[in-house]
C-alpha cells in the first residue's frame, strides 16, 4: 500500500486497523479507497474493494515515505556505498518519485541502513572481545590491550579503554624515523562519546607515521598515564633522553610526561592507512632522497644564490643575505639560523657554502631522510585478519560505556588556542566566526 501511494503521489491514512481488516482512505477527502480482510480459503488478507479514482491533485510531500520506507528502497544502494550522500539521496527520491523529502528524515534512513548492514552499537561491543582475540591471533607480537569495567550496576561488563599497536608499526618506527613522537587526542562523534589518543612519528617524506593509538573514556592524567605507559612498553624507551615529544597541551598529559619521561624533550604546538601505498614510494624512482624533501632541498639551492660568503678557515664561514649575516660550520653541520640543525635539511646559507666547497648538498642531508631509512619504516607488512564470521564467539556479554553527560549547555564550538586566536582577529574574525 505504501508503495502505491508513494509511486502515485498521494497520501493516504488509515480509517481501520486491526489483525484480520485494514480499510485506508485519501488524506485529501476524496473518492479513493481500499478495503482488505482476511480469507480463509486464501489464508492471506485479500483486497475486496478498491476504488482507484482520485479528485484530488498530486502531493509533493509524502508522508508514506518515511525513513523506514527509504531504507528499505535504497538498502543496495547503500550496501555498494555506505557513505551516500544525503544530497543524492534527497535527489535520487525527487528524480524517481517526484516527491520531496526532508534533509533529516535521509540521515535517520542512512543510520538506519548501517545498523541494518553493520549492525547496532551493542553487536559491535559486544564482538570487541572477539576482535581482539583475533587480532592477537594473527599478530603475536603486537600489543592489543583491552580494559573492562566490571565494577558496575548489575554486575554488567562494560568497555572502558582499547590500545592498539602493530609490531610492523613499532619496529618500523624504530627502524626508519627520527626520535620524534607527537601525541594528540580527539573527541569521539558517536553515541557513547569518549576519545581517541594516539601516538605519531614523521617518515623519511616528512609525513606522519602511525605509531599507537587507544579509544578512552576521557582525556585526564590516568588515561594518558596508562597510554603512554603502554607505548614506552612498546617502544623501549628508557626515560626519554635523546627523545622528543609534541603536543597541543592536553588535560592531564604534562603531568603524565613528567611522570614517567622526566629526561624526554617536551614541547608544544600552536595549531585508511595507507601503509602499502607509501611502501611503493621508490618503485618508480632511483632518487635517494624522499620526493617532499628534493623538493625543499631544490628550493633552498635556489635562494642560495643570493648569497655572498667569506670563507674563515676550517669549513667555516660568514655568509651575507639581503643585509643579514650568518655564521655556516660544515663539519659540525650548523648554521646560525638553525634551520639546518632543526629541520636536518641544509639551509640556503650552508648550500651556498657547500657549493664553494664544491660537494653536493644531498650528502649533507640527515639520514633520515633518504631512500634506505624510509624503506626501512615500511619494510614490514600488517598481517590481514579474517572477518567477524570466522572469529570465536565470547560467552560474556559486553555492553558500551556509560554516557556522562557534562554540566551545563553543550558547546558547539571547540576551543580557540591564543595563536589561533591572535591571526583570527587580525584576519577581521570574530568569536562567532571560530571553526567548528
Amino acid at each position: 500500500m505504501k508503495n502505491h501511494a508513494i509511486w502515485s503521489g498521494f497520501n493516504f491514512r488509515l480509517k481501520k486497523s486491526c489483525e484480520t481488516k485494514v480499510e485506508v482512505i485519501c488524506s485529501n477527502d476524496c473518492p479513493w479507497r481500499a478495503y482488505a480482510s482476511w480469507c480463509q480459503t486464501e489464508d492471506a488478507i485479500v483486497m475486496k474493494t478498491l476504488n482507484d479514482r482520485h479528485t484530488c491533485s498530486r502531493s509533493a510531500r509524502n508522508r508514506q515515505a518515511d525513513y523506514k520506507w527509504i531504507a528499505n528502497h535504497f538498502l543496495e544502494n547503500f550496501r555498494m556505498n555506505n557513505y551516500w550522500p544525503v544530497g543524492d539521496m534527497m535527489r535520487e527520491m525527487n528524480h524517481k518519485f517526484g516527491i520531496t523529502v526532508g534533509r533529516t528524515t535521509c540521515y535517520k534512513a542512512r543510520s538506519t541502513v548501517r545498523k541494518m548492514l553493520q549492525g547496532s552499537l551493542d553487536d559491535h561491543y559486544h564482538l570487541l572481545p572477539s576482535y581482539v582475540a583475533e587480532l592477537r591471533k594473527v599478530n603475536e607480537n603486537s600489543t592489543f590491550k583491552l580494559l573492562l569495567d566490571t565494577d558496575t550496576p548489575n554486575s554488567q561488563v562494560r568497555f572502558r579503554r582499547l590500545y592498539i599497536c602493530f609490531e610492523s608499526l613499532a619496529r618500523g618506527f624504530l627502524e626508519g624515523c627520527r626520535k620524534f613522537i607527537g601525541l594528540d587526542g580527539c573527541f569521539l562523534k558517536s553515541e557513547v562519546k569518549g576519545q581517541l589518543l594516539s601516538a605519531v612519528g614523521k617518515d623519511g617524506n616528512n609525513q606522519m607515521f602511525p605509531i599507537a593509538w587507544a579509544v578512552v573514556e576521557g582525556e585526564n592524567e590516568d588515561s594518558w598515564t596508562w597510554f603512554i605507559e603502554l607505548l614506552i612498553q612498546d617502544l623501549g624507551i628508557a626515560g626519554g633522553i635523546g627523545w622528543t615529544f609534541m603536543s597541543d597541551q592536553q588535560k592531564g598529559l604534562g603531568k603524565a610526561m613528567a611522570k614517567l619521561l622526566p629526561n624526554a624533550e617536551h614541547r608544544n604546538c600552536a595549531g585508511e592507512k595507507r601503509i602499502v601505498r607509501k611502501r611503493d614510494l621508490f618503485s618508480d624512482s632511483s632518487d635517494q632522497l624522499c620526493p617532499r624533501i628534493r623538493g625543499l632541498l631544490e628550493e633552498n639551492r635556489l635562494k642560495s644564490r643570493k648569497c655572498r660568503l667569506k670563507y674563515a678557515g676550517h669549513y667555516q664561514f660568514e655568509v651575507m643575505i639581503f643585509g643579514d649575516g650568518y655564521v655556516v660550520d660544515l663539519r659540525a653541520r650548523k648554521c646560525s639560523c638553525r634551520y639546518w640543525a632543526l629541520r636536518g635539511i641544509p639551509c640556503p646559507h650552508a648550500i651556498a657554502c657547500i657549493h664553494w666547497i664544491k660537494d653536493d648538498p644531498e650528502n649533507f642531508v640527515s639520514d633520515c631522510y633518504k631512500r634506505d631509512m624510509y624503506q626501512r619504516a615500511y619494510h614490514m607488512a600488517i598481517p590481514p585478519m579474517n572477518m567477524r564470521n570466522m572469529w570465536d564467539e565470547d560467552e560474556l556479554t559486553y555492553v558500551f560505556p556509560l554516557v556522562k553527560r557534562q554540566p551545563g549547555r553543550p558547546k558547539m564550538r571547540r576551543r580557540v588556542d591564543m595563536v589561533e586566536r591572535f591571526y583570527l582577529n587580525h584576519q577581521g574574525f570574530t568569536n562567532k566566526d571560530t571553526p567548528k
